[in-house]
């Protein structure tokens, strides 16, 4: 399996390089050696855009490491400036393992677009510093730690501009050996001193504000080989299009093979993986709009367990104040705490699949019939909703409870959940005291008659099947329907 590593990623090049180098003085002809390795490894990743001849990179001897320098490849249609090129040493240390010591990248990015030059991206760096540890053969686990102060960073787009500054950014990235030649691939950011201002194209501007942000992921069984083929394809499905126009009939047939060997490879990239992204301190001004927040929280989690593909996030919210919302009113019902985590899962992934590859062969079709075919899946194959949390604290009660639902159709839905609320009562008090919320104080008092009363918690346990709605074993059908 090591093979595996060995055909892709820059440990690949660098593999190809000396053995037994570590602690020698390196020669100039070893400096080539690794110099054609790495030219070698990007126009395997990026041909056809690129060539050997087109790739800004050199290699020279220093001492009992490599010195290299990197000026960055510029694929067609984009042109880059910047105040120098990617350097840094290269260190053998035996068995294929390598570090890449005192890593610096230019303090001036700027990247354009098109034949007017206009530019769109632009990167500012202020101070850095970067190590990488590699294993060329996967064996052992790879490592990354880089840390730059005052970025910044800014954007431009026919919808306006954007600017974005950051006191320091701290990453570090590990690639570690898994089970049958794959790799757990983690990764952990850092933020302080976040501050975003974006301007829209009829002068609005809006400014968003963080102390800190803080994010995190883990993905398990990757694949480094069909990494490197979905850099590939995507290169060259790239230059396919850039060399002649789509035709109205969707895309060519050969662009249509390169879109289905990209969906296979993506299928197999990897088993599962895991975002989480932490928001502190945060504040966001627009027109009309100002507020903050102590602490928001995004997760994501992405993989097939069983086979059934499955999508989930959670979203958490805390302190929400906003001068827009008087204290003394509705301010009261503001929530001070939500939780949300719902799931998607319930198809098989090879069905999903399937249906993608559906898309691919009739895109551009216009007697294709797509929802038709998704509605045959679910027919098939009920998408489940799930629930997985609901946590909402507001008024001086605070709701919890789980859920799931069967959707076969968009008219066949099926579930059921159970809700568990304490302090019922105090919500309703303060319901009671703003005339804005005069609306659901029936509600709250029919809800607590529909209720069970375990102790301190108010329950709700809902069942919904063939257009009928259960709460505690009485058919509320009629009310809802009188809600409507």
């Amino acid at each position: 399996m090591r093979r595996l590593g060995y055909r892709v990623g820059l440990a690949i090049a660098l593999g190809m390089a000396i053995v037994g180098a570590a602690r020698a003085e390196v020669s100039a002809d070893q400096a080539a050696g690794v110099q054609r390795d790495l030219r070698g490894w990007i126009v395997g990743l990026l041909s056809p855009l690129v060539a050997a001849g087109e790739i800004p990179l050199t290699v020279s001897p220093a001492g009992e490491r490599y010195r290299m320098e990197f000026g960055g490849v510029t694929l067609p249609g984009f042109t880059l400036a910047a105040d120098g090129g990617t350097r840094g040493f290269l260190r053998p240390q035996g068995d294929g393992r390598w570090v890449v010591e005192e890593l610096m990248f230019p303090a001036r990015f700027d990247l354009s677009i098109g034949e007017d030059k206009a530019s769109v991206f632009a990167l500012r760096l202020g101070t850095q510093s970067a190590r990488m540890e590699i294993d060329t053969t996967l064996a052992s686990p790879t490592r990354m730690e880089a840390q730059y102060g005052e970025v910044e960073q800014t954007m431009k787009s026919a919808a306006g501009s954007s600017m974005t500054r950051m006191a320091k950014v701290t990453i570090t990235n590990r690639l570690e050996p898994g089970a049958d030649g794959r790799m757990m691939a983690a990764s952990e950011s850092r933020i302080t001193g976040y501050d975003m201002q974006e301007t829209a194209a009829d002068g609005s501007l809006t400014t968003l504000k963080a102390r800190e942000i803080s994010a995190t992921s883990h993905v398990e069984g990757l694949s480094m080989q069909n990494w490197g083929a979905i850099l590939r394809g995507v290169s060259r499905l790239a230059a396919d299009i850039k060399a002649g126009p789509v035709p109205d009939g969707g895309p060519t047939a050969a662009q249509r093979e390169m879109l289905h060997a990209l969906l296979d490879t993506a299928g197999d990239w990897f088993a599962s993986a895991r975002t989480e992204q932490i928001w502190s301190g945060s504040s966001l001004t627009a027109a009309g709009i100002e507020g903050s927040l102590a602490r928001v929280k995004f997760g994501s989690a992405i993989g097939a367990p069983a086979g059934q593909a499955e999508f989930g996030l959670r979203f958490e919210l805390e302190g929400l104040a906003s001068p827009m919302i008087p204290p003394a009113g509705i301010g009261q019902l503001v929530p001070k705490r939500l939780v949300l985590a719902p799931r998607v899962s319930g198809v098989r992934k090879e069905e999903a699949m399937a249906l993608l590859s559906r898309a691919i062969d009739t895109a551009g079709d216009d007697d294709a019939d797509m929802a038709g075919a998704v509605l045959e899946l679910l027919a098939d194959q009920p998408a489940v909703v799930t629930l997985d949390t609901i946590d909402i604290e507001v008024g001086g009660a605070r709701l919890r409870g789980t859920g799931s639902a069967r959707v076969s159709s968009p008219s066949e839905v099926s579930g059921k959940a159970e809700l568990r609320m304490t302090g019922l009562d105090a919500l309703m008090r303060t319901v009671a005291k703003v005339p804005e919320a005069a609306m659901a104080g029936p509600v709250l008092l029919m809800l607590k008659g529909l209720g069970e009363q375990n102790g301190a918690e108010t329950v709700w346990r809902v069942s919904y099947a063939a257009n009928k709605m259960m709460v505690n074993g009485q058919d509320v059908s009629a009310l809802m329907a009188g809600a409507k």
